[in-house]
Protein backbone atom coordinates (compact mmCIF):
# COMPACT_ATOMS: atom_id res chain seq x y z
CA UNK A 1 0.00 0.00 0.00
CA UNK A 2 0.94 3.66 0.29
CA UNK A 3 0.11 6.76 2.27
CA UNK A 4 -2.66 9.28 1.70
CA UNK A 5 -3.40 12.55 3.48
CA UNK A 6 -6.79 14.26 3.56
CA UNK A 7 -7.28 17.76 4.86
CA UNK A 8 -10.01 17.82 7.46
CA UNK A 9 -11.46 20.53 9.68
CA UNK A 10 -8.44 22.42 10.92
CA UNK A 11 -5.87 19.66 10.39
CA UNK A 12 -4.60 16.87 8.17
CA UNK A 13 -5.56 13.22 8.61
CA UNK A 14 -3.24 10.46 7.45
CA UNK A 15 -4.34 7.11 6.00
CA UNK A 16 -2.68 3.90 4.87
CA UNK A 17 -4.09 2.70 1.54
CA UNK A 18 -4.16 -1.13 1.24
CA UNK A 19 -3.57 -2.68 -2.18
CA UNK A 20 -7.34 -2.71 -2.82
CA UNK A 21 -8.11 0.62 -1.13
CA UNK A 22 -9.76 3.55 -2.91
CA UNK A 23 -9.05 7.17 -1.95
CA UNK A 24 -12.63 8.19 -2.80
CA UNK A 25 -13.96 5.67 -0.27
CA UNK A 26 -12.39 6.32 3.15
CA UNK A 27 -14.01 3.17 4.57
CA UNK A 28 -11.49 1.13 2.52
CA UNK A 29 -8.53 2.93 4.09
CA UNK A 30 -6.79 2.50 7.44
CA UNK A 31 -6.61 5.68 9.44
CA UNK A 32 -3.17 6.21 10.95
CA UNK A 33 -4.57 7.24 14.34
CA UNK A 34 -6.74 4.13 14.48
CA UNK A 35 -3.72 1.97 13.76
CA UNK A 36 -1.58 3.53 16.48
CA UNK A 37 -4.36 3.73 19.07
CA UNK A 38 -5.19 0.04 18.60
CA UNK A 39 -1.53 -0.69 19.23
CA UNK A 40 -2.10 0.43 22.81
CA UNK A 41 -3.99 -2.85 23.26
CA UNK A 42 -0.84 -4.84 22.43
CA UNK A 43 0.71 -6.00 25.73
CA UNK A 44 4.16 -5.00 24.49
CA UNK A 45 6.23 -2.37 26.25
CA UNK A 46 8.00 -0.99 23.18
CA UNK A 47 6.51 -0.61 19.67
CA UNK A 48 8.30 0.98 16.70
CA UNK A 49 6.23 1.72 13.57
CA UNK A 50 8.17 1.99 10.30
CA UNK A 51 6.28 2.95 7.13
CA UNK A 52 7.85 3.38 3.69
CA UNK A 53 5.08 5.81 2.75
CA UNK A 54 4.17 9.47 3.18
CA UNK A 55 1.80 10.62 5.92
CA UNK A 56 0.31 13.82 7.21
CA UNK A 57 -1.38 14.71 10.46
CA UNK A 58 0.96 12.74 12.70
CA UNK A 59 0.94 14.00 16.28
CA UNK A 60 4.26 13.32 17.97
CA UNK A 61 4.46 13.91 21.70
CA UNK A 62 8.18 14.76 21.81
CA UNK A 63 11.33 14.80 19.77
CA UNK A 64 14.04 12.16 19.88
CA UNK A 65 16.61 12.20 22.65
CA UNK A 66 20.18 11.02 22.94
CA UNK A 67 20.88 7.80 24.82
CA UNK A 68 24.16 6.97 26.42
CA UNK A 69 24.57 6.29 30.11
CA UNK A 70 23.73 2.86 31.46
CA UNK A 71 21.38 4.45 34.00
CA UNK A 72 19.53 6.09 31.11
CA UNK A 73 19.26 2.80 29.21
CA UNK A 74 17.86 0.92 32.20
CA UNK A 75 15.29 3.67 32.70
CA UNK A 76 14.28 3.59 29.02
CA UNK A 77 13.86 -0.20 29.07
CA UNK A 78 11.47 0.00 32.02
CA UNK A 79 9.24 2.72 30.55
CA UNK A 80 6.73 2.01 27.72
CA UNK A 81 6.94 3.78 24.37
CA UNK A 82 5.35 3.99 20.91
CA UNK A 83 7.65 5.46 18.23
CA UNK A 84 7.20 5.96 14.50
CA UNK A 85 9.22 6.64 11.37
CA UNK A 86 7.66 7.31 7.96
CA UNK A 87 9.32 7.86 4.58
CA UNK A 88 7.87 11.29 3.93
CA UNK A 89 5.52 14.01 5.03
CA UNK A 90 2.10 14.72 3.57
CA UNK A 91 1.79 14.59 -0.21
CA UNK A 92 5.53 14.28 -0.83
CA UNK A 93 6.65 12.03 -3.70
CA UNK A 94 8.11 8.92 -2.09
CA UNK A 95 10.43 6.98 -4.38
CA UNK A 96 10.04 3.22 -4.76
CA UNK A 97 13.63 2.87 -5.99
CA UNK A 98 16.82 4.91 -6.17
CA UNK A 99 18.69 3.08 -3.42
CA UNK A 100 22.22 1.73 -3.73
CA UNK A 101 20.60 -1.51 -2.56
CA UNK A 102 19.00 -3.19 -5.55
CA UNK A 103 15.24 -3.53 -5.32
CA UNK A 104 14.84 -1.09 -2.43
CA UNK A 105 13.63 2.48 -2.08
CA UNK A 106 15.92 5.27 -0.86
CA UNK A 107 14.14 5.17 2.51
CA UNK A 108 14.37 1.40 2.98
CA UNK A 109 17.97 1.34 1.81
CA UNK A 110 19.09 3.81 4.46
CA UNK A 111 16.85 2.15 7.05
CA UNK A 112 18.59 -1.20 6.46
CA UNK A 113 21.98 0.52 6.63
CA UNK A 114 20.98 1.96 10.00
CA UNK A 115 19.96 -1.44 11.38
CA UNK A 116 23.19 -3.01 10.13
CA UNK A 117 25.34 -0.60 12.12
CA UNK A 118 25.38 2.80 10.42
CA UNK A 119 23.26 4.31 13.21
CA UNK A 120 25.21 2.75 16.09
CA UNK A 121 27.14 4.89 18.52
CA UNK A 122 30.89 4.30 19.01
CA UNK A 123 29.94 2.22 22.06
CA UNK A 124 27.75 -0.06 19.97
CA UNK A 125 24.39 1.32 21.14
CA UNK A 126 21.56 1.11 18.59
CA UNK A 127 18.19 2.69 19.41
CA UNK A 128 15.09 3.67 17.46
CA UNK A 129 15.99 7.31 18.07
CA UNK A 130 19.40 6.73 16.53
CA UNK A 131 17.86 4.94 13.55
CA UNK A 132 15.29 7.71 13.01
CA UNK A 133 17.91 10.46 13.20
CA UNK A 134 20.23 8.66 10.77
CA UNK A 135 17.50 7.89 8.22
CA UNK A 136 16.19 11.45 8.39
CA UNK A 137 19.61 12.96 7.68
CA UNK A 138 20.49 10.52 4.91
CA UNK A 139 17.17 10.54 3.04
CA UNK A 140 16.59 14.29 3.26
CA UNK A 141 20.19 14.94 2.15
CA UNK A 142 20.27 12.47 -0.75
CA UNK A 143 20.57 14.26 -4.10
CA UNK A 144 18.01 11.90 -5.64
CA UNK A 145 15.48 12.39 -2.87
CA UNK A 146 12.49 14.74 -2.84
CA UNK A 147 11.13 13.47 0.47
CA UNK A 148 11.67 14.29 4.14
CA UNK A 149 11.11 11.48 6.68
CA UNK A 150 8.75 12.16 9.57
CA UNK A 151 9.56 10.71 12.98
CA UNK A 152 9.15 10.96 16.72
CA UNK A 153 7.32 9.63 19.79
CA UNK A 154 3.61 8.88 19.65
CA UNK A 155 3.29 8.13 23.36
CA UNK A 156 5.31 7.03 26.36
CA UNK A 157 8.75 8.10 27.54
CA UNK A 158 10.80 4.94 27.05
CA UNK A 159 13.01 3.93 24.13
CA UNK A 160 13.04 1.06 21.63
CA UNK A 161 16.56 -0.39 22.03
CA UNK A 162 17.95 -2.80 19.42
CA UNK A 163 21.46 -3.23 20.83
CA UNK A 164 23.00 -2.11 24.11
CA UNK A 165 26.29 -3.90 24.91
CA UNK A 166 26.67 -1.71 28.01
CA UNK A 167 23.76 -3.46 29.71
CA UNK A 168 25.58 -6.79 29.61
CA UNK A 169 27.96 -5.57 32.31
CA UNK A 170 25.14 -5.00 34.79
CA UNK A 171 24.51 -7.99 37.09
CA UNK A 172 20.88 -9.19 37.13
CA UNK A 173 18.72 -8.00 40.01
CA UNK A 174 16.30 -10.17 41.97
CA UNK A 175 14.26 -7.15 42.98
CA UNK A 176 11.85 -5.31 40.74
CA UNK A 177 13.00 -1.90 39.56
CA UNK A 178 10.83 0.74 41.19
CA UNK A 179 10.94 4.27 42.49
CA UNK A 180 12.01 4.64 46.09
CA UNK A 181 11.10 7.48 48.43
CA UNK A 182 14.15 9.09 50.02
CA UNK A 183 13.44 11.28 53.04
CA UNK A 184 15.82 14.12 53.84
CA UNK A 185 15.69 15.77 57.24
CA UNK A 186 15.10 19.51 57.13
CA UNK A 187 17.77 21.88 58.43
CA UNK A 188 17.14 24.75 60.75
CA UNK A 189 18.35 27.82 58.83
CA UNK A 190 18.61 30.98 60.94
CA UNK A 191 16.46 33.81 59.63
CA UNK A 192 18.32 37.00 58.77
CA UNK A 193 17.17 40.28 60.23
CA UNK A 194 14.52 41.80 58.00
CA UNK A 195 13.78 38.49 56.27
CA UNK A 196 10.16 37.85 55.19
CA UNK A 197 7.92 36.27 57.80
CA UNK A 198 6.20 32.92 57.34
CA UNK A 199 7.88 29.76 56.03
CA UNK A 200 6.17 29.72 52.59
CA UNK A 201 6.91 33.36 51.82
CA UNK A 202 10.43 32.97 53.16
CA UNK A 203 11.17 30.02 50.89
CA UNK A 204 9.78 31.82 47.83
CA UNK A 205 11.85 34.91 48.53
CA UNK A 206 14.99 32.92 49.29
CA UNK A 207 14.68 30.96 46.01
CA UNK A 208 14.05 34.04 43.88
CA UNK A 209 16.65 36.38 45.42
CA UNK A 210 20.31 35.80 44.41
CA UNK A 211 21.40 37.31 47.74
CA UNK A 212 20.29 34.11 49.49
CA UNK A 213 22.05 31.72 47.09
Amino acid sequence: GHGFTKTGFGREVGFLIPYDGKVDDLSTLIRWEELTLNAELIPCKHVFFVMDACYGGLAFSRAISAAGAVRFLKDMLIRPVRQALTAGKADEPVLDGGSSRAGHSIFTGYFLNALEGAAQTPEGLLTASGVMSYVYKQVSGDIHSRQTPHYGFLSGDGEFIFLAPQLGAIPPSDTKEQDQLISILSLEIPMEEGAPSGPVKAVKDYLSDPRYK
